[in-house]
């Protein structure tokens, strides 16, 4: 288009300049000799006529063309701007439909989550009351096992009876392992189903680490290991749940021991930048890294080559530990070789502690032995309410047989034997009541409803006794107001000095 412009300018260009050519010829009387130009000129005139005619020719015809295009496109728009307001009401009403169809739909969905939900929810609470009774069950009867094993042990260890003192020595043994065997599934499926709650309080590392040498000292010297520590620098106070980090390197060192045959278990503690990390180093038989992957998988001491007659177990320990440092903030980790030993890297958050006292908690019934067990606190008559009948029979022969032991299923069935006159309950020197520890409100209501039997104002010397440790039991069993308190396995020795505690206690009040 553009080009066809600048032809028709050159052309009137031309025009107009031979125009002023033949005008200066004419006046100067050459027309004859220069006559050819007038054609050509004419003919260039003509030319350029002729081409602006067939340009606006051809443009009025695109110009019509595009009008009718325009027409005919408001024309379509007319007709489906009549059809749209024809059909309207209709397209609304198909419309609104299916926003209902998709509400109604997603409502249906809605009411079938929270269906499932609350389902799941039943189902949680079943599987949860389900361990609780089969594991406060299980607990119970290993509790008997373990105490009367303890029991046999201290007599035949007082006859000297060698042969039958091993005897109850591998049945205690086989109890504790049952005992940590069901702590352990317990604490993983809590953790697995969101119920395992971690209860913060203030960490004195040094002294736990020197606890639990203490405590498996005697393991490792059976199997001449020797256990050392190294501290590199000093370790402040921390807050963590004290409890599960016990349980945690409790579970670490008794695998060292027992997969270590010969040499020595390390335990190094060090502060690096805002954690605390713990490695634990043993010389025992180690694992092929082919078996590494599978290694914080519950249940795979088997498939890591172990004999179950050699190394018993069922490999949860650090499973557990793995989860229970993740639920901390915390981590694991694992190096081992062959036939050269294990290490074993535990980092924790070093996090404030939760308040300026020192309340580091204090490792449950950790009492001075008693010489020869026995009970120097005088004491003439014993009421027992609890309902696990080889229990009260045990507690009966760690007794001595000058005591008098009442038993009693519940505290109504005492109040009835009270309300008969059967027996006087201030005569009553001593009460041992078991109380469910896990439920918090169970110890201090029956606590409060024994002491409103007895029509003394002085309260009653009560010890409480349970089946399951947890973290701050010495606080909670002197805020419900116990004596004393025992914890299921009973021993003798274990027995006596929280009657003597009880005593000395209620004679200072």
């Amino acid at each position: 288009m553009r080009l066809k412009l600048y032809i028709l300018f050159f052309i009137l260009f031309l025009i107009f300049s031979g125009n002023n050519v033949f005008a200066n010829k004419f006046n100067q009387s050459e027309i004859s000799g220069n006559s050819i130009w007038f054609f050509i000129l004419t003919a260039i005139l003509i030319l350029g006529i002729f081409i602006l005619w067939k340009y606006f020719k051809k443009n009025k015809s695109e110009i019509y063309t595009h009008k009718n295009k325009l027409i005919q496109d408001i024309e379509n728009i007319k007709n489906q701007i009549e059809e749209l307001n024809l059909h309207s009401d209709d397209w609304k009403k198909e419309r609104i439909h299916s926003i209902q169809q998709d509400l109604s739909n997603l409502s249906v969905n809605i009411k079938a989550l929270e269906q499932s939900l609350s389902i799941s929810k039943k189902n949680t609470r079943k599987n949860s009351l389900l361990l609780s009774n089969i594991s406060h069950a299980l607990r119970t009867n290993l509790n008997d096992i373990l105490g009367f094993s303890s029991l046999l042990k201290d007599e035949f260890a007082l006859k000297e009876e060698d042969e039958l003192y091993e005897y109850s020595e591998n049945i205690w043994k086989s109890g504790e392992s049952l005992l940590h065997l069901l702590n352990n599934i317990i604490d993983i499926s809590r953790i697995e189903a969101k119920t395992f709650s971690l209860k913060k309080q203030n960490c004195n590392i040094n002294e736990i680490i020197d606890e639990l040498i203490k405590e498996y000292n005697s393991k490792a010297d059976q199997k001449g290991l020797k256990i050392v520590k190294q501290i590199d620098n000093p370790v402040p106070e921390f807050s963590i749940d004290v409890q599960a980090l016990k349980h945690i390197l409790s579970n670490i060192i008794d695998n060292a021991i027992k997969y270590t045959d010969k040499g020595f278990i390390k335990i190094k503690i060090n502060v690096e930048k805002e954690s605390i990390v713990m490695v634990i180093k043993d010389t025992g038989m180690g694992i092929d890294k082919a078996y590494l992957n599978d290694i914080f998988e519950p249940f795979r001491q088997h498939s890591l080559g172990y004999s179950k007659t050699t190394y018993q177990g069922a490999g949860l320990g650090l499973p557990l530990a793995k989860q229970m440092l993740e639920l901390m903030g915390g981590k694991i980790q694992l190096e081992s070789e062959k036939a050269v030993g294990t290490t074993v890297t535990i980092t924790l958050p070093l996090t404030k502690t939760v308040s300026t006292k020192k309340d580091v908690e204090k490792s449950p019934q950790k009492v001075k032995k008693i010489k020869k067990y026995q009970l120097k606190a005088p004491i003439k008559k014993l009421v027992i309410i609890d309902t696990d009948f080889l229990n009260n029979m045990l507690i009966r022969k760690m007794l001595p047989e000058s005591i008098q032991v009442l038993f009693f299923g519940s505290i109504d069935e005492l109040h009835e034997a009270v309300r008969k006159k059967e027996i006087l309950i201030n005569d009553i020197e001593l009460f041992i009541l078991n109380i469910d520890i896990e439920n918090d409100d169970n110890g201090n209501e029956l606590l409060k409803k024994l002491n409103k039997i007895s029509n003394k104002e002085k309260r009653l010397n009560v010890i409480a006794m349970v089946s399951t440790h947890i973290p701050g039991l010495d606080k909670k069993m002197h805020k419900y107001g116990f004596m004393s308190y025992i914890e299921k396995p009973l021993s003798k020795q274990i027995l006596f000095q929280s009657i003597e505690e009880a005593l000395a206690k209620n004679h200072s009040i």
